[in-house]
């Protein structure tokens, strides 16, 4: 699996998610993301709401894999200092672990 050869792991109890970890930086007016050990791993775009998809776009073109499978690890340490990525990091766990339990609203999966 090319995932594996790149420096991906799997990340314990996400069944087939894949973890990697996003460098991102600025570039004049560019926000630059670096995604460790994907040669060819790298995008930017002009505006930070994109980043996110640009990325999981870039990394199924390349490793060939479903954009579900993939769990994106933020590091803005370079733009935020080191703080300012300690609460980077807390303000994900507090998102990830909300969005783990809630329970779907009435009629979500109604299209």
């Amino acid at each position: 699996m090319a995932a594996a050869r790149s420096g991906a792991h799997f990340r314990e109890g996400m069944v087939g998610q894949m973890m990697f970890t996003v460098r991102v930086s600025r570039e004049d007016r560019w926000w630059v993301a670096e995604v460790d050990g994907v040669l060819g791993g790298a995008t930017e775009v002009s505006q930070l709401s994109q980043l996110d998809v640009e990325v999981r776009d870039l990394l199924s073109g390349l490793l060939d894999i479903d954009e579900a499978e993939l769990q994106l690890k933020w590091d803005f340490s370079v733009v935020l200092g080191k703080e300012g990525q300690a609460t980077w990091e807390a303000f994900e766990a507090e998102r990830m672990e909300l969005i783990a339990s809630s329970e779907p609203w009435p009629g979500a999966e109604m299209h």
